[in-house]
């Protein structure tokens, strides 16, 4: 008989929750801390997860990539294989719909199944599972009945009928401010669990971090360890206004030394994504410009210009981002004057970048 399969979901790829999501939990020592610790007891203690396998692809429907992502295991139960599904959903909006949806990726994952195992007549058990860490409680039902359009009575009478399902849920919202460290997880399991429960409205979250500082040294020493850190310190200074590479530097660095390295890559990674975005930008506006001119000329005039735009709004931005990561937050009156500045000047303030003690320094006249 075919074994069972277990599947995991997670959050897409074009956001920092997806990034850091599947940096860390597609390596099974760590997604084998998270299902330890949310599946049923009786459950998990039949699992032999160091067979846990992951199984590439994805089940998420294209027009929520944005708020979900997955992630695919399979191990052993027993003496058969099954599949455990993980699904992250990152939107404060909690999903009313997600039992259905669930469903429908549980279909997915047989239909890809039995493709692979032509004539099997019994289909592997997927367990469904949600790490949840939006901003509020989740509220909406995890059972499929629940959808349901019946009256209560008439949908008993019928229930043996209907499909059903009920997902298990880790909601991170509803975990008390430091549980996760306590979890049977890896380290670097635990450091992305605790910034993703607490990423966006902690204002000490990087205090709360450079506390644990045996998980930090343990989390960057692991298996992709550094990759996995340099997207929490990303995902954090995305999420968390409070945040800013300068403060992180301060604050972590003196307890573990190697953060120093990662806040520098992820400063750096910070600011190509800045000249990208800026890129990109132009190179729009120039086609539209073009386009709306309707001649061959003014296409390639408008591209040539918004190329020339992109070009130069990412070196602004790039400026920008450096003097953050070296000096923090900015005065308004400096961003407005690197917004208006030349190109010759840009270029000097990039070359005094290296160089200069002080903001002052580096924005003078000479």
């Amino acid at each position: 008989m075919a074994a069972p399969t277990a599947y995991c979901r997670g959050v897409s790829s074009s956001n920092p929750h997806d990034t850091l999501f599947k940096l860390t939990f597609e390596r099974p020592e760590n997604a084998a801390g998270e299902l330890r610790a949310v599946l049923p007891a009786a459950l998990a203690a039949r699992i032999d997860f160091s067979t846990l396998e992951l199984v590439p692809g994805t089940f998420v429907d294209e027009t929520l990539t944005e708020r979900h992502s997955d992630l695919l295991f399979k191990a052993r139960i027993g003496e058969r294989e099954a599949l455990l599904y993980v699904l992250l959903e990152h939107q404060s909006t909690v999903d009313p719909l997600m039992p259905y949806r669930l469903l429908a990726y549980v279909v997915r994952i047989w239909r890809r199944w039995l493709v692979g195992n032509e004539g099997a007549r019994r289909l592997p058990a997927v367990v469904p599972l949600v790490l949840y860490n939006g901003g509020s409680r989740w509220t909406a039902s995890t059972e499929l009945l629940d959808l349901i359009d019946l009256e209560p009575d008439v949908l008993a009478s019928v229930s043996a009928h209907l499909p059903s399902l009920r997902f298990l849920i880790d909601d991170l919202s509803q975990q008390p401010p430091d549980a996760v460290w306590t979890r049977p997880a890896s380290e670097l399991a635990r450091v992305v669990l605790f910034s993703l429960q607490h990423g966006r409205d902690r204002p000490d979250l990087v205090e709360q971090l450079a506390a644990h500082v045996e998980e930090l040294r343990a989390a960057l020493q692991a298996a992709g360890g550094r990759q996995v850190m340099i997207a929490v310190m990303r995902y954090i200074v995305l999420v968390n206004e409070h945040a800013d590479l300068e403060a992180m530097r301060e604050a972590l660095v003196p307890e573990v030394s190697e953060m120093e390295e990662v806040l520098m890559t992820t400063g750096q990674q910070l600011i190509q994504e800045g000249v990208q975005k800026g890129l990109a930008q132009g190179l729009a506006q120039g086609l539209e410009q073009g386009l709306e001119q309707g001649l061959e000329q003014g296409l390639e005039q408008g591209l040539e210009q918004g190329l020339e735009q992109g070009l130069e709004r990412g070196r602004r931005e790039l400026l920008l981002r450096q003097l953050r990561v070296r000096f923090g937050d900015l005065p308004a009156d400096v961003v407005a004057r690197v917004g208006t500045a030349t190109i010759l000047e840009l270029d000097q303030w990039a070359e005094r970048i290296l160089t200069a003690a002080t903001l002052e320094a580096i924005l003078d006249e000479e």
